[in-house]
């Protein structure tokens, strides 16, 4: 497997970071998380504050209503927003970790002619056995599959 990627690192590999590069253009995913966070936090306290009033009969149902439906409204959009910012984040994480692979095959030898265990853990997260196949999946999450004869 080493020298089949090392020899086509050039049109796996780094193809699939210029496809990350540019679906990854925001840097501040994490301050975003932690704003968006916040906002589902004060969502959620909001609809605890106004299920308070409501059980006191404070409030009138159809305020109640309003106000409850503004909040799931909200809570939704703010969850489908962090959503999105989190598969910006996995992205950006395969994206460092494919360089780093790309690093691995570039530095490493060009062609194996004996099995290195140093070099296989470096690049391959695990191994799933098919009755027909093996599918290596690497360190950056992509999944490869050899055929068995």
């Amino acid at each position: 497997m080493w020298n089949k990627l090392s020899s086509h690192c050039d049109d796996i590999l780094v193809p699939l970071v210029n496809e990350l590069e540019q679906l990854n253009a925001t840097p501040m995913i994490q301050k975003q998380l932690e704003q968006l966070d916040k906002r589902i936090q004060e969502q959620k306290k909001q609809r605890e504050i106004l299920n308070h009033l409501a059980s006191g009969e404070m409030i009138d149902s159809a305020f109640y209503m309003e106000q409850q439906n503004m909040i799931s409204k909200n809570l939704k959009e703010y969850q489908r927003a962090k959503e999105q910012y989190l598969q910006k984040s996995r992205q950006r994480k395969e994206l460092i970790q494919t360089k780093e692979l790309i690093k691995q095959f570039k530095k490493g030898p060009q062609y194996l002619e004996v099995y290195d265990k140093t070099l296989f853990q470096a690049i391959v997260k695990k191994i799933i056995v098919n009755p027909n196949e093996l599918v290596f999946e690497l360190t950056n999450g992509l999944k490869l599959t050899e055929r068995r004869k």
